[in-house]
């Protein structure tokens, strides 16, 4: 999604979208399920994916509405209208927790209107990295029209703007790694009530099928940015390997070895299984030095 202070016209988008392929108008149905008026972009003659990129001149549903008062949008939002993986309230969390975007909570309130863009996969075995990568060339293309705000990633809670995007994409054609925190963000709370205790996690990594991490530590043992380094790196470790990491496993992090457990709900939302990682200096919460 890309945030708009008013939505852009049809004109502007298929200017945008023209240089990325062939663009072909779409004539919805009416109403949040059907969609709004837009394209259907195709980039590649050999992908058999679809993907439709519509405006809404309407502020982003952060609430699933309800089968008596708002049915359209209900509707939408339990059929991955929305993205397969959005939980309500994903925008307020996001802006919560966009760390380095400092007018996250500006962008979020002076915002009317998006653009959305959604992709069916390639194909049964696609790379979902691949038709990530396609919406976000598409996304950053429409984030340079009059009136965008902000990047918003729905699935992964990720919101940027337009500086942190390109800042992102270069780093990863520098670097040849995966730029996965434009799907995928690491964030962080402080404990209530247990002096110096975060807890840290990833959402979105489910979009490349692996689970989400989770962190419950002393941020007086373990400094919250190496922790998050750590995060990311065992991120795409699994981007690497898979769904690798089993209970009882243990993997070199900050200070030494830490412990690796499966868990059947996160602490925090959205609810998900993640993988627990936890030091393994014995340490409990309220147990701290």
């Amino acid at each position: 999604m890309v945030l708009f202070e008013t939505a852009p016209s049809l004109e502007e988008v298929g200017r945008v979208l023209g240089p990325l392929g062939e663009v072909q108008a779409v004539a919805p149905a009416a109403g949040w399920l059907g969609g709004f008026p837009g394209f259907m972009l195709r980039t590649n003659p050999d992908d058999d994916g679809k993907l439709v990129v519509d405006v809404v001149d309407k502020p982003w549903p952060d609430t699933m509405g309800d089968t008596q008062h708002d049915p359209d949008l209900f509707s939408c939002w339990c059929l991955g209208g929305f993205g397969p993986l959005v939980y309500p309230g994903n925008l307020e969390r996001a802006g919560q927790h966009a760390y380095g975007v400092p007018a996250a909570s500006t962008m979020i309130s002076r915002h009317r209107a998006f653009v959305r863009m959604r992709k069916t996969l390639s194909s049964p075995d696609a790379e979902p990295l691949a038709d990530l990568a396609q919406l976000v060339t598409v996304a950053r293309a429409v984030l340079e029209l009059p009136g965008a705000l902000a990047y918003f990633q729905p699935n992964g809670e990720v919101l940027l703007d337009r500086a942190a995007l390109a800042a992102s994409l270069e780093h990863a054609a520098r670097t040849a790694v995966s730029p996965l925190e434009l799907h995928v963000n690491v964030r962080l709370w402080r404990v209530e009530g247990a002096n110096g205790w975060i807890l840290m996690d990833t959402v979105g990594l489910e979009q490349v099928l692996v689970p989400d991490l989770e962190v419950l530590c002393d941020s007086r043992r373990h400094d919250e940015n190496t922790v998050a380094r750590f995060l990311r790196n065992v991120s795409l470790y699994q981007l690497q390997r898979g769904d690798v990491l089993a209970d009882g496993d243990t993997l070199d992090g900050p200070g030494g070895k830490w412990q690796v457990g499966r868990v059947d709900e996160s602490q925090v939302a959205p609810p998900r299984p993640v993988v627990r990682l936890t030091p393994t200096e014995g340490a409990s919460l309220g147990g701290g030095a």
